[in-house]
């Protein structure tokens, strides 16, 4: 049995197929109609695969979409299916790529970023890098939890998210650049700075107000009528907090 290198996207995406059989079989079909084709695996049968078992995320959270089609591409068909076939063992190696999708992520939300953001006054770089990652981490798993998404997508959401570089975020916020160091091998702080918190209220809100409007529409009319209306609140108190912290 040959030993594999592979990095952390390639772990998730062989631990989820090893325990969904119907996902599985589909993907090592594809790969075998692939060598029948003479071509190459494309990573993104991965996220074909999980397209058809779950949904996705809403329009409103294209920065989720893009950190988790990022992850996917990084994942290796042919390393998983040495693994799943019981061929190959997977050894972790350390992924030293670079950080292109930082900016990308920061085109998709930097106008939410900024209105709940620029007020703070952090003291220096690393305490408002340690504060935007904290953030969405916790804003990623009030994401996977309304989604219903399976664990797969909330390990490489995490993933994607600790793979940015927050410095250069924060540094976007602050207005000059300080490269990144060590201080984010610290683990989140359980304790949010009083932005993070107001940002984290109002997209709560947010969430709450689609969850009502969905459910609302099997209501019968009286309780629909109310129901929308609190929605609209919901989502009204969290446009509110925006503006407010804007301001």
């Amino acid at each position: 049995m040959g030993i594999l290198f592979a990095n952390e996207e390639t772990f998730v995406i062989t631990a989820w197929l090893l325990t969904h059989g119907t996902s599985r079989a589909a993907f090592l079909e594809e790969l075998r109609a692939c060598q029948l084709r003479g071509k190459a695996a494309e990573p993104g049968m991965f996220l074909a695969l999980l397209q058809k078992e779950w949904q996705g995320f809403s329009e409103e959270t294209m920065w989720a979409d893009l950190l988790l089609r990022s992850c996917l591409v990084q994942a290796d068909p042919g390393s998983v299916a040495l693994a799943l076939c019981g061929t190959g063992s997977l050894c972790f190696r350390q992924d030293e790529r670079t950080k292109p999708e930082t900016r990308q992520f920061w085109e998709v939300v930097a106008s939410d970023v900024r209105a709940s953001f620029e007020t703070c006054r952090w003291p220096d770089t690393c305490t408002g890098a340690r504060a935007l990652r904290d953030c969405f981490l916790a804003w990623g798993a009030l994401l996977v939890g309304y989604h219903n998404a399976p664990p797969v997508v909330t390990d490489l959401l995490r993933i994607g998210l600790e793979r940015l570089d927050w410095h250069l975020i924060a540094s976007f916020l602050r207005g000059h650049y300080c490269p990144s160091c060590l201080c984010l091998s610290q683990p989140p702080n359980p304790v949010k700075p009083a932005g993070c918190e107001v940002f984290l209220a109002g997209q709560l809100l947010r969430l709450l107000s689609e969850q009502i409007r969905k459910v609302a529409q099997a209501l019968p009319e009286q309780k629909q009528v109310m129901a929308l209306f609190v929605g609209d609140l919901c989502r009204t108190t969290a446009e509110v907090i925006a503006q407010g912290e804007e301001g």
